[in-house]
């Protein structure tokens, strides 16, 4: 439930303060989500509210990914482009047994959600310090893999 409310939240969300911006508010809810589930989880009421806010931040790919897509390259082949984009989380749910390593390698689940929320943190600073310059350097003609067809100036 919280995963389908997060599409249409999180699309509305972007559309006023920017993709970027909504991509490092979900990714960071979900990384201190988790951080919170690793936390307190071992209570019944925390679990539950805590895995949907987990939920509710993890839902936000399926409006904002596509929606950067198409803001970046146009709508005239975005489905193409988006499922390119979409096989990313196929590959990554084949990292899944690596998970299970870690917590044979550790004795705890602790250290694969710790270490997942790490990753989620990462991301969410990614969109804003990685993600965002790249997107405003493309937009504005200054990235020189958008003019690689170009011919030179010199």
């Amino acid at each position: 439930v919280m995963n389908g409310i997060s599409r249409p939240l999180f699309g509305w969300v972007s559309d006023h303060i920017g993709r970027e911006r909504t991509m490092f508010i979900a990714f960071a809810l979900e990384g201190v989500g988790i951080i919170a589930l690793g936390t307190f989880g071992h209570n019944p009421w925390a679990f539950l509210i805590l895995s949907g806010v987990v939920f509710l931040a993890w839902g936000e790919v399926y409006s904002l990914f596509s929606a950067t897509a198409a803001d970046t390259f146009g709508t005239k082949h975005v489905g193409k482009i988006y499922g390119v984009l979409y096989c990313a989380k196929g590959v990554a749910a084949l990292l899944v047994p690596i998970g299970n390593l870690l917590m044979e390698a550790t004795g705890t689940w602790s250290t694969v959600l710790y270490t997942v929320a790490s990753l989620d943190l990462i991301a969410a600073l990614s969109a804003l310090f990685i993600l965002r310059p790249m997107l405003v350097q493309h937009h504005t003609g200054r990235n020189p893999l958008a003019r690689a067809g170009e011919p030179s100036a010199a």
